[in-house]
């Protein structure tokens, strides 16, 4: 009976959670990043067990990325030398309410199928940004220029200067300055490499080096000047 008992971890100590109610958990990180809780203003140094609630700010350095999971199924990833304030993160009556602020650098937010009660929101500057489900979209702001800019690669997002909603949608682009968007314009597809295909590989049999071709489709609707290409 002892043996069944052991085995079955009737035994075994439970696991408590220590992550808070409510808490965003840090899904994976790299390099520096800390935090600065919200209630004692101390800062501490990013670590598996490291939870983020309401009120906090987040800080990456010039090596620092982390990837963030809010309380609606959400993901940010807080790009290098960035600060982003959580200032919601609650649960009410099955409803998700989230709201960041970003005051410096570039977040990633990607939402999935969300409750119809649930709000995203994203601060930035003078700008308020409802992220809508099943929403890819990257927020760039500039402490110093006073300038941001948001980019939609997927779903759609309501943003609201000065009392003015816009609505963004997939491959569309906006800057935000001086508390209006200043443009709104449709983003370039990437383009469709041709050759060589995924893959594949150049052998060179005589020792003496081998040229190789790269080709590749526009799929964009829009004039291009030119192209950068990148072999790594």
């Amino acid at each position: 009976g002892s043996w069944w008992a052991i085995r079955n971890n009737w035994f075994a100590p439970e696991s408590v959670s220590t992550l808070p109610k409510d808490a965003a958990r840090i899904l994976s990180f790299e390099g520096d990043v800390r935090i600065t809780r919200a209630a004692t203003r101390e800062t501490v140094v990013v670590t598996k067990e490291t939870f983020i609630a309401a009120g906090d700010t987040i800080q990456t350095q010039a090596d620092g990325k982390a990837i963030v999971q809010m309380v609606d199924g959400s993901v940010l990833t807080v790009r290098p030398n960035s600060t982003l304030i959580i200032k919601d993160n609650s649960s009410i009556f099955g409803g998700a309410n989230v709201r960041v602020s970003l005051d410096d650098g570039q977040l990633n937010v990607r939402t999935d199928q969300q409750p119809a009660d649930a709000e995203n929101v994203v601060e930035m500057l003078d700008s308020q940004t409802e992220v809508k489900p099943q929403t890819d979209a990257s927020f760039n702001a500039d402490a110093q220029t006073k300038g941001g800019e948001i980019r939609i690669t997927r779903g759609s997002v309501d943003t609201t200067v000065g009392g003015t909603k816009t609505t963004l949608n997939e491959n569309e682009f906006a800057s935000v300055n001086n508390g209006r968007i200043t443009s709104k314009e449709k983003l370039l597809l990437a383009p469709r490499p041709v050759q060589p295909g995924d893959g594949a590989q150049l052998v060179d049999n005589t020792g003496s080096g081998v040229s190789v071709s790269f080709s590749w489709q526009d799929d964009s609707t829009l004039p291009v000047a030119s192209y950068y290409i990148q072999v790594s």
